[in-house]
């Protein structure tokens, strides 16, 4: 399991906010990406959340999140859980 508050700190160094909704499945506060306008709890979503904190940028489109790397390829497609 990944601890949610060791990925929280790297998010927001890259911009994300604390939103005021918390994950109804485990309370976690939900983080927002102003830019794409997504949100994602690092709890449930600790392996997208960790790509993120690792220099990936994440775009969501529709049901999935576009996982892309510096170059803007596409690296992963995550569906949305």
């Amino acid at each position: 399991m990944v601890d949610a508050s060791s990925l929280m700190g790297p998010l927001l160094l890259k911009g994300w906010a604390m939103g005021a909704e918390s994950c109804d499945l485990d309370m976690t506060p939900l983080m927002q990406d102003k830019k794409n306008k997504g949100s994602l709890c690092c709890a449930c979503e600790g392996k997208l959340a960790k790509l993120v904190a690792e220099g990936c940028n994440i775009v969501p489109d529709g049901p999935l999140w576009l996982v892309q790397n510096a170059s803007q390829s596409v690296k992963y497609r995550i569906k949305k859980e």
